[in-house]
């Protein structure tokens, strides 16, 4: 229960939400089945809706990775399906995830939970979009951020980060007070992705 105060506050961190990522479909999705593709196994569709989204959200080309791609473009294509329908993809190599894409918030979710059981102890790096996100991470120690080809990237356990608790609280759809620490420090120039670029110009 919100006084007046905060709800004006809650209302105005919809500015700090990456509406491609922090999107509700409306529609009660479920993840009930998944494939693994390569790029010569993977439909022309799929590939154009894999490819058409990292574009949108990533703002580059699938392509423009493999150069820092250590599996000599051996990616796998994860497929998530909802009644026949794609709502989600992972693309990734044996320690990178280079593209993540969901039709909602709760599967972007559940795609990492599914993630964190297949790599369990496993440190994979993944490209944080979100600068709120990045300030998530550093506020529960649940990653190592670094700045790499002027891109915030997280180095973490998913397994470690799927069970920490303020992980499980944002699951739960407790994402307010993640906004209003990231907007609280943002306004002074404070919050760790701000810092992280002012010390790649340096």
């Amino acid at each position: 229960c919100y006084s007046s105060d905060e709800i004006l506050k809650i209302k105005k961190l919809e500015s700090y939400k990456n509406r491609l990522i922090h999107n509700d479909s409306g529609y009660p999705l479920i993840i009930d089945r998944m494939t693994c593709q390569s790029i010569d196994t993977l439909s022309d569709k799929d590939k154009k809706t894999i490819f058409d989204y990292h574009r949108l959200v990533y703002k580059e080309e699938i392509e423009s990775n493999l150069k820092y791609d250590d599996s000599n473009g051996k990616l796998e294509f994860l497929l998530y399906f909802s009644s026949g329908l794609l709502v989600g993809h992972v693309v990734r190599n044996s320690n990178y995830i280079i593209s993540l894409g969901s039709q909602c918030y709760k599967i972007r979710h559940d795609i990492l939970s599914l993630l964190a059981e297949d790599c369990k102890s496993q440190l994979i790096t993944i490209h944080i979009l979100d600068s709120s996100l990045a300030q998530f991470i550093v506020d529960s120690n649940s990653g190592f951020l670094f700045l790499q080809n002027n891109k915030v990237y997280t180095t973490c356990n998913l397994a470690e980060f799927d069970r920490n608790p303020w992980v499980m609280a944002i699951r739960k759809g407790l994402t307010d007070f993640k906004f209003l620490r990231y907007a609280e420090l943002s306004k002074r120039k404070e919050d760790v992705y701000s810092r992280l670029f002012q010390l790649g110009c340096e």
